[in-house]
């Protein structure tokens, strides 16, 4: 009799290990798939960026030629507001009093 409780104790620590087993292989798995969404989501500029030396416009993989903010957009996260700096704003306006920029 005491032998058929050895192999019932037994057959729980095995029960109760293979459970874990089992919920640990799924959370393995959801975290997986998370993972694998998460690089699917990641956009990064890499490598040499072909672009005009007067214009600024970048050549995309296609060979068009694309403004740059267009390009950074659709290869990232980031998005752009635009603005003047000091440089332009007195080249554009030269009767308005923007200062001189200082680099600082």
């Amino acid at each position: 009799m005491s032998i058929i409780y050895v192999y019932m104790i037994i057959l729980c620590i095995l029960s109760v290990a293979l459970y874990k087993i089992s919920s640990l292989s799924r959370e393995r798995k959801n975290l997986v798939a998370e993972l694998s969404d998460s690089i699917k989501r990641i956009k990064r500029i890499d490598g040499l960026l072909p672009i005009c030396a007067v214009c600024k416009k970048i050549r995309n993989d296609k060979g068009y030629w694309e403004q740059v903010e267009d390009y950074i957009k659709d290869h990232s996260s980031a998005d752009f507001s635009h603005s003047l700096c000091r440089d332009c704003a007195n080249k554009l306006y030269p009767d308005m009093d923007f200062g001189k920029d200082d680099d600082a």
